[in-house]
């Protein structure tokens, strides 16, 4: 609507103008109701409006919305109402008038000027009535004459068609019922049961074809059938188990093989026998699900390559996967590819029943991590970590590197239980030296080997049972025996140098008397020691025992 537009110019854009959506209108029971206005109420607000029919007329502007006149309802009479609409325009000009259509006031007679239709009865005069008043009447000649020969024609065709009548009444008939007709019938008559098609031998009703009664409805945008071919290999059935395919051979009537390559079932599945690809934007197939071959190596998930054989990504039929140099087989992963230069070297995660372990394998080299690294050849014997190396060159070979240091006390290796040692063990300790009469004591089980110089002379304690406890903890059993402390059935080594620049000696005596230092008769004793002396004392079953000296 161009309500609002104040301004006269060659055009508007489409937001000057108003829009309004008003749904269909069905009018209630009109009853007695007089004349009606129809209008149409739209907001001044709002998109939205209304359709209304109202007894009283209204301004077009009312409130808080509009109301545009559509049309007008004449009253009842004789159970009939008249109605005009009241949109569209006429232009009066000088010598000219623009209007739609011009009807007389009973509606009979009217000019429809937008479509060049005039009706009604028309009466041309100029002194006497009739068509031949009219100056460029058309002639009409020609038009009775055709009458006349239709006429000639189609009695002629009557005849043709009675005689027509007279030869068929000799000719085979056709019967459409459900049941066999019984009498009435001639040789040759046909009988349609709704399904089959039957002809009479003189005698009795017998087979002469089958016809597919299957409807195929085209109801506005919907095809309805029974089944559709694509030439012989491909096709859509409505009914049954398989609804489209592909690969195959249609049946007769166009219904899908049993067994084709490519299958959408009725309830959904998909099923192929063939490729699906998944090609990039240049068109390569470079991925894809495959359903050829039968064997457990068969590739039915691949990407990486056109050949699913080739691909760096694929999963097996058996459940096995390769993934970028990864194999996933066997309850294990493994590697194909190199690592630290060496060509052989592969990689493994395996699980299998209650062992499983992460392993490391090359040329002269294994290493192991996991429940169980040992082979299953040493029967229940297990380890947790296994580490191999066997390469014989002329450098050094190492089986572990452990590098701890920055703390105040450092441990490379902590164990609990036996130390099981075949081939030579290579140490170097780290012994400060001290002046303090509680060295061993608080370094105890950190330390085994004590230098000592010294300004005066010193006495220096070995520890007791309890600070040894408490400084090295329980011993758990092993192989049957077994002890509830360190310092019961266990031996502890500590060696003991006084420094060649010591400038006084040292005594070693017990911390208390409890845990003695036992001469070689088992009595208890001190020991003096001097710059350049050095002795070994070995702890045991609650005692310290002079193990051998040098001085």
């Amino acid at each position: 609507m161009t309500i609002g537009i104040s301004e006269i110019k060659g055009s508007h854009a489409v937001s000057e103008y108003k829009f309004w959506d008003l749904p269909a209108y069905t009018s209630p029971p009109l009853g007695d109701f007089g004349k009606l206005y129809l209008y149409a109420k739209c907001g001044k607000s709002s998109e939205a409006g209304e359709f209304i029919l109202s007894e009283e007329p209204h301004d077009m502007d009312e409130g808080s919305d509009y109301y545009f006149l559509v049309g007008l309802l004449g009253s009842q009479a004789d159970g009939v109402r008249s109605f005009v609409t009241c949109y569209g325009f006429t232009e009066i000009l000088p010598g000219r008038i623009t209007v739609d259509r011009i009807v007389s006031t009973d509606g009979k007679c009217y000019f429809n000027l937008g479509i060049g239709e005039f009706g009604g009865k028309m009466v041309f005069k100029s002194g006497t009535s009739g068509y031949n008043n009219i100056s460029d009447r058309p002639n009409l000649q020609p038009l009775y004459d055709g009458v006349n020969d239709a006429l000639t024609d189609a009695e002629n065709a009557s005849n043709v068609a009675n005689n027509a009548q007279l030869t068929a009444n000799n000719k085979a008939r056709v019967f459409y019922q459900t049941t066999a007709p019984a009498s009435g019938m001639r040789t040759n008559d046909l009988w349609v049961d709704g399904e089959n098609i039957y002809r009479y031998s003189g005698s009795k009703w017998v087979l002469a074809s089958k016809y597919d009664n299957t409807i195929t409805e085209i109801n506005g945008g919907l095809i309805t059938t029974g089944a559709i071919a694509f030439g012989s290999t491909g096709g859509m059935s409505a009914s049954g188990t398989i609804r489209i395919w592909s690969g195959g051979t249609a049946g007769a009537k166009g219904q899908p093989p049993t067994d084709p390559t490519f299958r959408v079932e009725s309830n959904g599945n998909v099923e192929s026998r063939g490729s699906i690809y998944i090609a990039n934007s240049n068109g390569e197939k470079l991925a894809g699900l495959s359903g050829g071959g039968t064997a457990g190596n068969s590739v039915r998930i691949w990407a990486g390559n056109a050949t699913p054989a080739n691909a760096p990504f694929k999963v097996y039929q058996n459940g096995d996967a390769y993934i970028g140099g990864l194999r996933m087989e066997s309850g294990g992963l493994f590697s194909d590819n190199r690592y630290s230069g060496e060509s052989s070297s592969k990689f493994f995660l395996h699980s299998s029943g209650s062992n499983a372990f992460l392993g490391f394998s090359s040329s002269g080299k294994w290493a192991g991590l996991g429940l169980n690294t040992l082979p299953s050849t040493l029967g229940g014997t297990s380890a947790l970590m296994r580490l191999e190396y066997t390469t014989n060159h002329n450098d050094i070979n190492y089986g572990a590197v452990i590098d701890v240091h920055g703390g105040r006390r450092n441990y490379a290796l902590y164990c609990i239980g036996g130390l099981k040692v075949n081939g030579s063990i290579s140490t170097a300790r780290y012994a400060p030296s001290s002046d303090k009469s509680d060295t061993i004591v608080l370094n105890i089980g950190y330390r085994d080997t004590f230098v000592f110089s010294t300004s005066t002379y010193l006495s220096v304690y070995l520890p007791s049972r309890s600070t040894i406890t408490k400084k090295m903890g329980e011993v758990h059993p092993e192989y049957g025996d077994s002890w509830s402390e360190v310092g019961f059935n266990s031996v502890i080594f500590v060696h003991v140098i006084v420094a060649k620049f010591s400038s006084e000696g040292i005594r070693i005596e017990p911390e208390n008397s409890d845990t003695p230092l036992l001469d070689n008769n088992g009595n208890s004793m001190t020991l003096d020691m001097n710059k350049g002396d050095c002795a070994t004392f070995a702890y045991f079953n609650q005692g310290w025992y002079l193990f051998n000296r040098h001085y």
